[in-house]
């Protein structure tokens, strides 16, 4: 079968690949196809050019509301990705490299604030005052469509920043199963992420 994917080697592969490997199967058993995430990526599924997708939204929300897909697995709720990994699943990161953090403290903090105030935010604000906030392009021509997508994936938005230990042990383990040669990697979790400075931001914005 033809998978549609944001990109090749992308995160909506490597999701697609962890689903195949826990019912016995392999990545090179199918085709993984860059579709974008775009109109384009609804138009490759309908034209017949990809028998699956994986994606993110608002084109998942957009084909689950047409009735062009049946949703197998669905990361954007709390639920379904328990379901999923049986833990929280970091999905997005802020990160950089050890010795830049020890030269640039102030700049990685003001980063975190940052983050961890739009975070707060984006709890307290209603799905159309997110849609008047950001830039046109992100909800084009379908502004119906962008709040629907935002109220499906809200209650998955971090509200605080914080990474659970279990999420990253996960992560890790995903990417073991769908990396090639990390099965052998050493990795040392406490030395790969830290919340010290979104904990510091936390303390910040209760001032």
């Amino acid at each position: 079968m033809k998978i549609g994917v944001t990109a090749p080697g992308s995160g909506t592969q490597t999701f697609a690949e962890y689903l195949l490997r826990k019912d016995g199967l392999k990545g090179s058993d199918v085709s993984f196809i860059g579709v974008g995430a775009s109109l384009a990526a609804a138009t490759a599924l309908r034209s017949g050019q990809i028998d699956a997708i994986s994606n993110i939204d608002p084109v998942m929300t957009q084909l689950e509301t047409s009735g062009d897909i049946v949703i197998i697995s669905d990361v954007r709720t709390t639920k379904g990705t328990m379901e999923a990994f049986g833990t929280p699943m970091p999905a997005a990161t802020l990160y950089t490299t050890k010795a830049f953090i020890e030269k640039n403290p102030k700049t990685v903090q003001a980063l975190a604030n940052a983050m961890v105030k739009g975070l707060q935010w984006l709890h307290k604000a209603t799905p159309e005052q997110v849609a008047e906030t950001v830039p046109a392009q992100y909800h084009g021509t379908d502004r119906a469509l962008y709040v629907a997508s935002f109220t499906k994936i809200r209650e998955g938005i971090s509200p605080d920043g914080l990474f659970p230990r279990d999420g990253v042990e996960n992560t890790l383990k995903m990417l073991r199963s769908t990396t090639a040669g990390m099965e052998t990697v050493n990795v040392r979790l406490d030395e790969t992420y830290t919340n010290r400075f979104v904990e510091q931001a936390l303390r910040t914005n209760k001032r």
